[in-house]
């Protein structure tokens, strides 16, 4: 019955892990001086440059998750898109 039941979850992990591929995903990011991200202008795989994270938006992805670090040059946005069903 063990055997059984971690055949079943590893068919429904493959499957969540193959639907879930189907999917374009990855990241963007930005240096500004600006103390927050509105008015940044990031640099985004799958979607080259955009203006705002709206624009993220409606090009069809959407933000998953969102890192600020300090750097050198002011601050820097990362963030992590995924396309939206």
């Amino acid at each position: 019955m063990k055997i059984l039941l971690t055949i079943a979850t590893t068919i429904a992990l493959l499957g969540t892990a193959h639907a879930a591929g189907t999917l374009k995903g990855g990241s963007c990011y930005s240096v500004s001086t600006l103390p927050n991200a509105y008015g940044a202008t990031f640099s985004c795989d799958h979607l080259g440059q955009v203006k705002s994270i709206r624009e993220i938006y409606d090009k069809g992805f959407r933000v998953v998750n969102s890192v600020v670090v300090s750097t050198s040059e002011g601050k820097g946005y990362y963030l992590i898109i995924e396309e939206r069903k």
